[in-house]
């Protein structure tokens, strides 16, 4: 997905709640009790309407202690990969994020483990 794509909608497909349930149940299967709840957003999940065909998850979860274990350290460390990625001349928003995803995954596992 790119931000500056050219979309398409097209009319409403059943099939779209089926790909839904088979998504939630992957979702559940990887994050387990994690999660609090999943429900079907946007276009695709109402029927009738035409819609981008991009099925849209929205995902609840137990609190991620990405900003608790943010402290000094990483969260300079956080800054800094923020600036070297700007600096790179990456300034679309998929790619941004993309750049930072292996940090963020990282700390996150390190909260997660610390409050074992």
């Amino acid at each position: 997905m790119e931000f500056n794509e050219i979309i398409h909608i097209e009319e409403y497909n059943p099939e779209w709640a089926r790909l839904y349930i088979v998504e939630k149940e992957q979702l559940c299967s990887a994050l387990g009790s994690m999660i609090l709840g999943i429900e079907h957003i946007g276009s695709t999940s109402v029927p009738g309407i035409w819609a981008k065909p991009i099925i849209d998850i929205m995902i609840g979860v137990r609190s991620l202690p990405l900003e608790k274990y943010l402290i000094d350290d990483e969260a300079m460390r956080y800054s800094e990969l923020k600036k070297t990625i700007i600096s790179k001349g990456i300034n679309n928003l998929l790619e941004y994020s993309e750049c930072k995803a292996d940090f963020i995954n990282e700390v996150i596992k390190k909260a997660n483990e610390r409050i074992k």
